[in-house]
């Protein structure tokens, strides 16, 4: 919980952790005793990089401590379809639960790559990419 930094510190704070083996960083706006507003810098790393990942939020913030907790995590099942549509090929991943699909996820940048190219909406090429790895499926 960090209430003595300026905002724009955050984000070069998380993009340095992120590029140096977090699996996600974040920042999260709160308000602290006396009303002060103030942000919690939040990280998930494996282990193994906790350290060097400490030394850079120990250096590039005003903090002084850190709490941190293992925690664990279920993942779906994952495979991967490409879909070829009309505006560009599309690569879905599809998430897998006791053998069903549950999620159908186009890739972000393929999708604004095509959505790009087309003039169409980037809603539009994500929905068509769905339908698509549907009838795949």
């Amino acid at each position: 919980n960090i209430d003595d930094m300026p905002g724009e510190a955050f984000g070069y704070t998380i993009e340095k952790l992120l590029v140096n083996g977090a699996l996600d960083a974040w920042a999260e706006p709160i308000v602290m005793k006396k009303s002060r507003p103030a942000y919690k810098l939040c990280m998930i790393c494996e282990e193994a990089k906790l350290s060097a990942l400490l030394e850079i939020i120990f250096t590039e913030t005003t903090t002084l401590g850190v709490r941190y907790h293992k925690i664990e995590r279920n993942e779906l099942e994952r495979s991967f379809v490409t879909v070829n549509l009309p505006e560009g090929e599309i690569k879905v991943k599809c998430g897998v639960f006791n053998g069903k699909v549950v999620t159908i996820s186009p890739e972000y940048a393929d999708c604004v790559e095509a959505a790009k190219n087309s003039g169409l909406s980037l809603k539009a090429i994500m929905n068509e990419a769905r339908e698509a790895a549907e009838d795949c499926l």
